[in-house]
């Protein structure tokens, strides 16, 4: 295991952010600059932010963080990427965002929705209208 579960923090650039063992992102709007520059009245409501996320596995000496005080934000049409090794938190860190787990605590709004103040039908909905996921394993359908 890591020495630090992963921990993301920004707007823009944020590898030089993360922890050691964590997974790093970086979001550009095309080929613009990604300096880290606050809301204002002329830039863009962040079309995904992310604030204080965690979540762990397990309970007792078991229980392991894999989130911990996630923040970030990306503005629709920016490009994100998600860096870091094996076990870093970075598939788990799209689960939450694409509303497939619960996260144990801090917020995720995407387009103005809080996704975790929705039920679960509400998820399934959020999911089937407005997200596109392709997983990295296509084999979800035993038949096929």
């Amino acid at each position: 295991m890591g020495k630090n579960p992963a921990t993301l923090t920004g707007t823009a650039d944020l590898d030089s952010h993360a922890t050691e063992a964590g997974p790093t992102a970086a979001s550009t709007p095309g080929a613009a600059s990604t300096s880290h520059t606050a809301n204002t009245a002329s830039s863009p409501a962040p079309y995904l932010q992310v604030r204080d996320l965690c979540k762990h596995y397990g309970e007792g000496e078991a229980r392991t963080t894999v989130l911990h005080d996630v923040t970030t934000t990306v503005n629709k049409g920016e490009i994100c990427v998600l860096l870091g090794p094996s076990g870093s938190g970075k598939s788990t860190f799209l689960n939450l965002v694409g509303g497939l787990e619960a996260a144990d605590s801090g917020s995720i709004n995407v387009g103005g929705t809080e996704l975790t103040s929705l039920t679960s039908k509400q998820l399934g909905e959020y999911r089937r209208d407005k997200l596109g996921f392709v997983f990295q394993f296509y084999n979800l359908v035993p038949d096929l």
